[in-house]
Protein backbone atom coordinates (compact mmCIF):
# COMPACT_ATOMS: atom_id res chain seq x y z
CA UNK A 1 0.00 0.00 0.00
CA UNK A 2 1.44 3.13 -1.02
CA UNK A 3 -0.35 5.48 2.15
CA UNK A 4 -1.48 4.99 5.45
CA UNK A 5 -3.55 6.63 7.99
CA UNK A 6 -1.63 9.71 9.21
CA UNK A 7 0.71 9.00 11.87
CA UNK A 8 0.76 5.23 10.76
CA UNK A 9 3.68 3.57 8.89
CA UNK A 10 2.02 1.86 5.60
CA UNK A 11 3.05 -1.86 6.52
CA UNK A 12 1.15 -2.09 9.93
CA UNK A 13 -1.67 -0.40 7.92
CA UNK A 14 -1.34 -3.05 5.42
CA UNK A 15 -1.39 -5.67 7.77
CA UNK A 16 -4.42 -4.60 9.43
CA UNK A 17 -6.06 -4.32 6.40
CA UNK A 18 -5.03 -8.03 4.95
CA UNK A 19 -6.30 -9.17 8.39
CA UNK A 20 -9.60 -7.79 7.69
CA UNK A 21 -9.52 -9.14 4.13
CA UNK A 22 -10.05 -5.16 2.69
CA UNK A 23 -6.62 -4.54 2.00
CA UNK A 24 -7.71 -3.24 -1.43
CA UNK A 25 -10.53 -1.34 -0.37
CA UNK A 26 -8.41 0.99 2.36
CA UNK A 27 -6.17 1.26 -0.59
CA UNK A 28 -8.68 3.17 -2.80
CA UNK A 29 -10.25 5.23 0.62
CA UNK A 30 -6.49 6.07 0.96
CA UNK A 31 -5.41 7.25 -2.36
CA UNK A 32 -8.89 9.54 -2.49
CA UNK A 33 -7.78 10.73 1.07
CA UNK A 34 -11.06 9.67 2.30
CA UNK A 35 -10.28 9.16 5.75
CA UNK A 36 -13.86 8.88 7.33
CA UNK A 37 -14.61 6.07 4.95
CA UNK A 38 -11.35 4.21 6.26
CA UNK A 39 -11.96 4.52 9.47
CA UNK A 40 -15.71 3.43 9.15
CA UNK A 41 -13.92 0.55 7.06
CA UNK A 42 -11.50 -0.67 9.39
CA UNK A 43 -14.40 -0.32 12.41
CA UNK A 44 -17.05 -2.42 10.47
CA UNK A 45 -14.57 -5.43 9.45
CA UNK A 46 -12.91 -5.52 12.78
CA UNK A 47 -14.96 -8.75 13.81
CA UNK A 48 -12.54 -10.70 11.29
CA UNK A 49 -9.71 -10.08 13.55
CA UNK A 50 -11.12 -12.16 16.35
CA UNK A 51 -10.42 -15.39 14.11
CA UNK A 52 -7.98 -13.99 12.50
CA UNK A 53 -5.33 -13.19 14.76
CA UNK A 54 -4.37 -15.97 16.94
CA UNK A 55 -4.62 -15.04 21.02
CA UNK A 56 -1.57 -13.98 21.95
CA UNK A 57 -1.27 -11.01 19.39
CA UNK A 58 -5.22 -9.78 19.86
CA UNK A 59 -4.56 -7.17 22.35
CA UNK A 60 -1.73 -6.08 20.23
CA UNK A 61 -3.72 -5.73 16.66
CA UNK A 62 -7.31 -4.24 18.40
CA UNK A 63 -4.50 -1.51 19.87
CA UNK A 64 -3.60 -0.76 16.31
CA UNK A 65 -7.19 -0.79 15.19
CA UNK A 66 -7.74 1.35 18.26
CA UNK A 67 -5.26 3.97 17.21
CA UNK A 68 -6.19 4.55 14.34
CA UNK A 69 -10.03 4.84 14.19
CA UNK A 70 -9.76 6.91 17.22
CA UNK A 71 -8.23 9.90 14.92
CA UNK A 72 -11.84 9.76 13.48
CA UNK A 73 -13.87 13.12 14.27
CA UNK A 74 -15.43 12.72 17.28
CA UNK A 75 -19.04 13.49 16.54
CA UNK A 76 -18.28 10.22 14.08
CA UNK A 77 -17.40 7.71 17.51
CA UNK A 78 -20.40 7.10 18.26
CA UNK A 79 -21.14 4.91 15.44
CA UNK A 80 -17.53 3.38 14.72
CA UNK A 81 -17.16 2.03 18.40
CA UNK A 82 -20.25 -0.19 18.54
CA UNK A 83 -19.06 -1.62 15.24
CA UNK A 84 -15.87 -2.56 17.03
CA UNK A 85 -17.34 -3.95 20.54
CA UNK A 86 -20.08 -5.76 19.24
CA UNK A 87 -18.39 -8.45 17.79
CA UNK A 88 -16.64 -9.02 20.54
CA UNK A 89 -18.96 -9.09 22.79
CA UNK A 90 -21.39 -11.72 20.56
CA UNK A 91 -18.57 -13.94 20.22
CA UNK A 92 -17.43 -17.16 21.95
CA UNK A 93 -16.48 -16.79 25.77
CA UNK A 94 -12.74 -18.00 24.24
CA UNK A 95 -9.66 -15.21 25.19
CA UNK A 96 -12.19 -13.74 27.12
CA UNK A 97 -9.33 -12.38 28.96
CA UNK A 98 -7.67 -10.71 26.12
CA UNK A 99 -10.65 -9.44 24.46
CA UNK A 100 -11.51 -7.90 28.39
CA UNK A 101 -8.58 -6.29 27.92
CA UNK A 102 -9.49 -4.95 24.32
CA UNK A 103 -12.23 -3.34 25.54
CA UNK A 104 -10.62 -1.71 28.56
CA UNK A 105 -7.91 -0.53 26.12
CA UNK A 106 -10.63 1.02 24.06
CA UNK A 107 -12.64 2.29 27.10
CA UNK A 108 -9.06 4.53 27.96
CA UNK A 109 -8.37 5.60 24.40
CA UNK A 110 -12.03 7.82 25.14
CA UNK A 111 -12.08 11.16 26.30
CA UNK A 112 -13.00 10.97 29.81
CA UNK A 113 -16.28 12.83 29.35
CA UNK A 114 -16.88 10.90 26.18
CA UNK A 115 -20.60 9.37 26.81
CA UNK A 116 -19.02 6.93 24.38
CA UNK A 117 -17.07 5.53 27.64
CA UNK A 118 -20.83 3.98 28.51
CA UNK A 119 -20.96 2.22 25.67
CA UNK A 120 -17.83 0.97 25.64
CA UNK A 121 -18.20 0.11 29.89
CA UNK A 122 -21.95 -2.16 29.03
CA UNK A 123 -20.02 -4.03 26.63
CA UNK A 124 -17.26 -5.29 29.29
CA UNK A 125 -20.13 -5.85 31.76
CA UNK A 126 -21.66 -7.95 28.90
CA UNK A 127 -18.77 -9.98 28.49
CA UNK A 128 -17.25 -10.17 31.73
CA UNK A 129 -20.67 -11.96 32.46
CA UNK A 130 -20.68 -14.00 29.57
CA UNK A 131 -17.41 -15.26 30.05
CA UNK A 132 -17.84 -15.87 34.14
CA UNK A 133 -14.39 -12.87 34.34
CA UNK A 134 -16.94 -11.10 37.35
CA UNK A 135 -13.89 -10.88 39.72
CA UNK A 136 -12.01 -8.48 36.75
CA UNK A 137 -15.55 -6.42 36.54
CA UNK A 138 -16.34 -5.81 40.40
CA UNK A 139 -12.98 -3.85 41.83
CA UNK A 140 -14.56 -0.88 39.38
CA UNK A 141 -17.64 -0.53 40.44
CA UNK A 142 -17.62 1.19 43.57
CA UNK A 143 -16.64 4.11 41.10
CA UNK A 144 -19.15 3.44 38.81
CA UNK A 145 -22.08 5.92 39.58
CA UNK A 146 -19.80 9.05 39.77
CA UNK A 147 -18.98 8.76 36.13
CA UNK A 148 -22.48 8.68 35.06
CA UNK A 149 -22.58 12.83 35.28
CA UNK A 150 -19.17 12.87 33.60
CA UNK A 151 -19.80 10.38 30.76
CA UNK A 152 -23.20 13.07 30.48
CA UNK A 153 -25.78 9.46 31.60
CA UNK A 154 -29.29 9.57 30.96
CA UNK A 155 -31.86 8.04 33.72
CA UNK A 156 -32.76 5.57 31.58
CA UNK A 157 -29.06 4.45 31.05
CA UNK A 158 -28.09 4.24 34.10
CA UNK A 159 -31.39 2.14 34.99
CA UNK A 160 -30.40 -0.21 32.33
CA UNK A 161 -26.39 -0.29 33.70
CA UNK A 162 -27.99 -0.66 37.25
CA UNK A 163 -30.40 -3.06 36.70
CA UNK A 164 -28.00 -5.05 34.15
CA UNK A 165 -25.22 -5.14 36.74
CA UNK A 166 -28.03 -6.90 39.48
CA UNK A 167 -29.10 -9.41 36.52
CA UNK A 168 -25.37 -10.34 36.12
CA UNK A 169 -23.95 -10.43 39.54
CA UNK A 170 -27.00 -12.21 40.53
CA UNK A 171 -25.85 -15.52 38.42
CA UNK A 172 -22.88 -16.07 40.71
CA UNK A 173 -23.56 -16.72 43.91
CA UNK A 174 -20.14 -14.86 45.24
CA UNK A 175 -21.79 -11.87 43.94
CA UNK A 176 -25.49 -12.11 45.68
CA UNK A 177 -25.56 -9.53 48.16
CA UNK A 178 -24.07 -6.97 45.35
CA UNK A 179 -26.60 -8.29 43.00
CA UNK A 180 -29.44 -6.97 45.73
CA UNK A 181 -27.84 -3.83 46.40
CA UNK A 182 -27.76 -2.64 42.69
CA UNK A 183 -31.49 -3.78 43.28
CA UNK A 184 -32.06 -1.36 45.66
CA UNK A 185 -30.12 1.34 43.78
CA UNK A 186 -32.62 0.55 40.60
CA UNK A 187 -35.79 0.99 42.27
CA UNK A 188 -34.82 4.00 44.00
CA UNK A 189 -34.62 5.77 41.18
CA UNK A 190 -38.50 5.60 40.45
CA UNK A 191 -40.16 7.99 43.15
CA UNK A 192 -43.48 7.30 44.57
CA UNK A 193 -46.35 7.81 42.42
CA UNK A 194 -49.96 7.15 42.92
CA UNK A 195 -49.76 5.79 38.97
CA UNK A 196 -48.98 1.77 38.53
CA UNK A 197 -44.88 1.68 37.80
CA UNK A 198 -44.10 -0.17 34.23
CA UNK A 199 -44.31 -4.23 34.62
CA UNK A 200 -40.67 -4.29 34.48
CA UNK A 201 -40.23 -1.72 37.69
CA UNK A 202 -43.23 -4.24 39.70
CA UNK A 203 -41.44 -7.38 38.88
CA UNK A 204 -38.15 -5.93 40.10
CA UNK A 205 -40.05 -4.43 43.24
CA UNK A 206 -40.79 -8.60 43.52
CA UNK A 207 -37.45 -9.79 42.85
CA UNK A 208 -35.84 -7.50 45.54
CA UNK A 209 -38.34 -8.65 48.15
CA UNK A 210 -37.85 -12.32 47.87
CA UNK A 211 -33.69 -11.77 47.36
CA UNK A 212 -33.94 -9.56 50.72
CA UNK A 213 -35.83 -12.42 52.47
CA UNK A 214 -33.51 -14.84 51.00
CA UNK A 215 -30.20 -12.92 51.77
CA UNK A 216 -28.77 -13.97 55.52
CA UNK A 217 -26.81 -10.62 55.24
CA UNK A 218 -29.81 -8.61 54.77
CA UNK A 219 -31.31 -7.06 57.93
CA UNK A 220 -32.23 -3.68 56.84
CA UNK A 221 -36.34 -4.46 55.93
CA UNK A 222 -37.67 -0.85 56.59
CA UNK A 223 -35.78 0.97 53.84
CA UNK A 224 -36.56 -1.65 51.21
CA UNK A 225 -40.26 -1.42 52.65
CA UNK A 226 -40.57 2.34 52.31
CA UNK A 227 -39.74 2.27 48.01
CA UNK A 228 -42.14 3.55 46.37
CA UNK A 229 -42.14 0.10 43.73
CA UNK A 230 -42.53 -1.79 46.80
CA UNK A 231 -45.58 -0.05 47.94
CA UNK A 232 -47.07 -0.38 45.38
CA UNK A 233 -46.84 -4.00 45.70
CA UNK A 234 -49.65 -3.70 48.83
CA UNK A 235 -52.22 -4.23 46.16
CA UNK A 236 -51.11 -6.91 43.81
CA UNK A 237 -48.99 -8.70 46.03
CA UNK A 238 -50.74 -8.57 49.40
CA UNK A 239 -49.42 -11.68 51.10
CA UNK A 240 -45.87 -11.16 50.68
CA UNK A 241 -46.12 -7.32 51.61
CA UNK A 242 -48.06 -9.33 55.31
CA UNK A 243 -44.74 -11.46 54.95
CA UNK A 244 -42.07 -8.27 54.82
CA UNK A 245 -44.02 -6.35 57.14
CA UNK A 246 -42.83 -8.44 59.80
CA UNK A 247 -39.77 -8.72 58.71
CA UNK A 248 -39.74 -4.64 59.03
CA UNK A 249 -40.70 -4.52 62.46
CA UNK A 250 -42.44 -8.25 63.59
CA UNK A 251 -41.21 -10.71 65.68
CA UNK A 252 -41.15 -14.36 65.99
CA UNK A 253 -45.03 -14.90 67.31
CA UNK A 254 -46.64 -13.22 64.38
CA UNK A 255 -44.07 -14.82 61.45
CA UNK A 256 -45.89 -17.98 63.51
CA UNK A 257 -49.39 -16.76 62.73
CA UNK A 258 -48.19 -15.75 58.92
CA UNK A 259 -47.44 -19.34 58.53
CA UNK A 260 -49.75 -21.05 59.95
CA UNK A 261 -52.42 -18.70 58.38
CA UNK A 262 -50.72 -19.46 54.33
CA UNK A 263 -48.90 -23.15 55.03
CA UNK A 264 -47.92 -23.43 51.29
CA UNK A 265 -46.41 -19.86 51.24
CA UNK A 266 -42.59 -20.15 51.58
CA UNK A 267 -42.63 -23.74 49.38
CA UNK A 268 -44.63 -21.64 46.61
CA UNK A 269 -42.26 -18.90 46.83
CA UNK A 270 -38.92 -20.73 47.14
CA UNK A 271 -38.15 -19.51 50.10
CA UNK A 272 -36.64 -21.85 53.28
CA UNK A 273 -38.97 -21.88 55.88
CA UNK A 274 -35.91 -22.99 57.77
CA UNK A 275 -34.11 -19.74 56.77
CA UNK A 276 -36.81 -17.62 57.37
CA UNK A 277 -37.22 -18.55 60.78
CA UNK A 278 -33.52 -18.44 61.52
CA UNK A 279 -33.24 -14.62 60.24
CA UNK A 280 -36.70 -13.27 62.40
CA UNK A 281 -35.47 -14.83 65.17
CA UNK A 282 -32.42 -12.51 64.81
CA UNK A 283 -34.41 -9.43 63.91
CA UNK A 284 -36.53 -10.95 66.88
CA UNK A 285 -33.36 -10.47 69.14
CA UNK A 286 -32.35 -7.26 68.14
CA UNK A 287 -35.76 -5.54 68.62
CA UNK A 288 -35.37 -7.34 72.63
CA UNK A 289 -32.60 -6.34 72.42
CA UNK A 290 -33.36 -2.79 71.84
CA UNK A 291 -36.19 -2.59 74.35
CA UNK A 292 -34.47 -3.25 77.31
CA UNK A 293 -33.92 -0.65 79.61
CA UNK A 294 -30.54 0.82 80.82
CA UNK A 295 -29.19 0.47 84.10
CA UNK A 296 -26.28 2.55 84.87
CA UNK A 297 -25.50 2.31 81.42
CA UNK A 298 -25.84 -1.05 80.68
CA UNK A 299 -28.40 -3.13 79.19
CA UNK A 300 -28.81 -6.53 81.07
CA UNK A 301 -31.32 -8.96 78.79
CA UNK A 302 -32.21 -12.06 80.54
CA UNK A 303 -31.56 -15.92 79.49
CA UNK A 304 -35.09 -16.47 79.86
CA UNK A 305 -36.62 -13.33 78.03
CA UNK A 306 -34.80 -14.27 74.83
CA UNK A 307 -35.94 -17.64 75.43
CA UNK A 308 -39.24 -16.77 75.43
CA UNK A 309 -39.07 -13.87 72.48
CA UNK A 310 -37.27 -16.31 69.96
CA UNK A 311 -39.40 -19.46 71.64
CA UNK A 312 -36.30 -21.69 71.61
CA UNK A 313 -34.91 -23.55 74.70
CA UNK A 314 -32.84 -21.97 77.40
CA UNK A 315 -30.06 -24.38 76.38
CA UNK A 316 -29.58 -22.93 72.78
CA UNK A 317 -29.95 -18.78 74.31
CA UNK A 318 -26.47 -18.70 74.52
CA UNK A 319 -25.91 -19.90 70.43
CA UNK A 320 -28.65 -17.22 69.14
CA UNK A 321 -27.14 -14.39 70.97
CA UNK A 322 -23.72 -15.46 69.23
CA UNK A 323 -25.14 -15.60 66.33
CA UNK A 324 -26.25 -12.09 66.55
CA UNK A 325 -23.12 -10.75 67.69
CA UNK A 326 -21.71 -12.33 64.16
CA UNK A 327 -24.78 -11.13 62.10
CA UNK A 328 -23.48 -7.47 63.77
CA UNK A 329 -27.16 -6.96 65.03
CA UNK A 330 -25.96 -6.77 68.52
CA UNK A 331 -23.09 -6.29 70.30
CA UNK A 332 -22.50 -7.60 73.87
CA UNK A 333 -20.84 -9.87 76.66
CA UNK A 334 -22.36 -13.01 78.06
CA UNK A 335 -22.72 -13.38 82.08
CA UNK A 336 -23.59 -17.01 82.05
CA UNK A 337 -23.35 -17.14 85.93
CA UNK A 338 -26.51 -14.68 85.80
CA UNK A 339 -27.98 -16.26 82.40
CA UNK A 340 -27.91 -12.66 80.84
CA UNK A 341 -26.15 -10.59 78.02
CA UNK A 342 -24.98 -7.41 79.16
CA UNK A 343 -25.78 -4.90 75.87
CA UNK A 344 -23.75 -2.69 74.80
CA UNK A 345 -25.33 -1.83 70.96
CA UNK A 346 -28.15 -3.01 69.23
CA UNK A 347 -29.48 -2.38 65.76
CA UNK A 348 -33.06 -0.88 65.76
CA UNK A 349 -35.34 -2.35 62.72
CA UNK A 350 -37.20 0.74 62.15
CA UNK A 351 -35.96 4.14 62.84
CA UNK A 352 -38.87 6.30 64.07
CA UNK A 353 -40.05 8.85 66.68
CA UNK A 354 -39.24 7.08 69.50
CA UNK A 355 -36.04 6.01 68.14
CA UNK A 356 -35.03 9.39 67.41
CA UNK A 357 -36.00 10.39 71.40
CA UNK A 358 -34.15 7.67 72.60
CA UNK A 359 -30.78 8.93 70.72
CA UNK A 360 -31.59 12.52 71.79
CA UNK A 361 -32.18 11.26 75.40
CA UNK A 362 -28.60 9.75 74.71
CA UNK A 363 -26.83 12.40 73.81
CA UNK A 364 -28.27 14.90 76.61
CA UNK A 365 -26.59 12.50 78.66
CA UNK A 366 -23.42 12.29 77.00
CA UNK A 367 -23.86 16.15 76.98
CA UNK A 368 -24.15 16.13 81.11
CA UNK A 369 -21.47 13.11 81.69
CA UNK A 370 -18.94 15.70 79.78
CA UNK A 371 -19.70 18.38 81.91
CA UNK A 372 -18.98 16.43 85.25
CA UNK A 373 -15.83 15.20 83.77
CA UNK A 374 -14.63 18.48 82.94
CA UNK A 375 -15.80 20.30 85.83
CA UNK A 376 -13.31 17.72 87.38
CA UNK A 377 -10.43 18.16 85.32
CA UNK A 378 -10.92 21.94 85.94
CA UNK A 379 -11.28 21.30 89.93
CA UNK A 380 -8.37 19.29 89.75
CA UNK A 381 -5.98 21.84 87.72
CA UNK A 382 -7.34 24.07 90.29
CA UNK A 383 -6.14 22.29 93.16
CA UNK A 384 -3.27 21.63 91.78
CA UNK A 385 -2.04 25.05 90.91
CA UNK A 386 -3.05 26.28 94.19
CA UNK A 387 -0.89 23.67 95.94
CA UNK A 388 2.00 24.64 93.22
CA UNK A 389 1.32 28.23 94.82
CA UNK A 390 1.10 27.28 98.20
CA UNK A 391 4.70 25.42 97.93
CA UNK A 392 6.27 28.25 95.84
CA UNK A 393 5.17 30.76 99.03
Amino acid sequence: MASAVSFFPVEETSKLAALMNCEADIQTLLDAQNYDEVYLKFAKNSGALLDAVPPKDLEKVYNLLIAIVSQAKQDDLPDLVPSIINPIVSSSAENAQQKLKVLSNLYNSLESASHIRYTVFLAIIQLAAQSNELDVLVPTLPQLESFFPVWGVELDESRRMILLLSEVLGNDDEFLNQSYEYLIKYLKTYPQSKNAYPKQVQDTAVKAVKQALRLPAVTNFSDLYALGPVVSLKGTNADLMALVEIFVSGDVKAYRAFTKKHPSFAKDNGFDDAALLKKIRLLTLASTACGVSANDGKSELLFSTVSAALEVDNVDVEEWIVNGIRSGLIDGRINQVNKLVVISRATHRVFGEKQWDLLSDRLSTWGDNLKDLLQVIQSAKQAAANQQQQQQQ
